[in-house]
């Protein structure tokens, strides 16, 4: 069996497993006419019939070919993505850095346990990060007239933020972790959400506000939908310049009531690294 026959298997079990919901959804409903129902069973049953085959000679492969097959498979989906990634000419960041206070907190990057945060979260956290302005766009208008666009307290946005230099970032913890592939990083949080999900890198643009405490900023034109959008989430008071921070951005297709999302990834040790800030500070003179 080649890797076209195995993903054609796949590809024939799994609507398979669809025809078998519709046929039960029209047993519990009755949504169907009779021809409808006809021709979905011939179709299930032949599907069923080429996927008990291709499950046999899988079973009679040697388990490593099998192991090959699907490695194989996921190298091809992952060339594939950063394909994509590529055309779509989205931002591509940096090497990146996020320096959090604990040991746990890191071990938990380093495992793939990540808690993305909404904006009300960091309107609402004390000391260092808190920025009362997050989440909410405010702008003067050519006219006279200020907007202002404010997030709800039941968001459907989450964020995990990094810094571009590690000195931007190190007040948030002493323990620092290096993104050397943020890409590889977007990849594998977008493999574990929901269908309708999004993810995106996007750098923080600061800007010099007429009010610093409620963001307002002066614009010479009026807004598109997507720069209104763009002051909410992306922008920041230049008060923040010295973070120098990027944004990985998850959008879900439902509202949730509470400020934190944590999703479980599975191992990132080749994503993060855990720098030593204390000796790079001693030794960075050459001592």
């Amino acid at each position: 069996m080649d890797i076209n026959a195995f993903e054609q298997a796949e590809a024939g079990c799994e609507i398979a497993q669809h025809i078998s919901k519709a046929m039960k959804t029209h047993e519990e409903h009755e949504i169907l006419g009779d021809e409808e129902r006809a021709s979905l069973e011939k179709i299930h049953t032949r599907l069923e019939n080429v996927c008990s085959k291709k499950i046999q000679e899988m079973t009679a492969m040697p388990y490593q070919d099998c192991v090959k097959l699907w490695d194989y498979q996921k190298g091809l989906a992952k060339l594939k993505w950063y394909s994509d990634e590529m055309r779509a000419g989205n931002p591509k960041p940096p090497t990146l850095f996020r320096c959090v206070d604990k040991y746990p907190a890191a071990e938990n990057h380093l495992t793939g346990k990540l808690w993305f945060q909404s904006l009300p979260h960091f309107r609402n956290i004390k000391g260092a990060g808190k920025d009362v302005s997050e989440g909410i766009g405010s702008y003067a208008l050519p006219d006279g007239r200020i907007c202002r666009d404010v997030n709800d307290e039941n968001p459907t946005a989450f964020i995990l933020s990094f810094g571009e230099q590690a000195e931007s970032v190190k007040e948030f913890g002493e323990y620092c972790l290096e993104v050397r592939n943020p890409l590889e990083l977007k990849r594998r949080v977008e493999e574990r959400l929901c269908p309708g999900s999004r993810v995106e890198w996007q750098k923080i643009k600061y800007d010099k506000v007429m009010d610093k405490d409620n963001k307002v900023m002066q614009l010479e034109t009026n807004p598109s939908p997507t720069e209104s959008w763009d002051l909410m989430y992306y922008s920041k008071p230049e008060t923040f310049a010295d973070e120098k921070e990027w944004r990985l951005v998850i959008f879900l297709p439902m509202r949730l009531l509470n400020e934190t999302f944590k999703l479980h990834v599975g191992n990132l040790m080749d994503v993060f690294h855990l720098v030593d800030l204390r000796y790079q500070e001693k030794h960075k003179d050459g001592d």
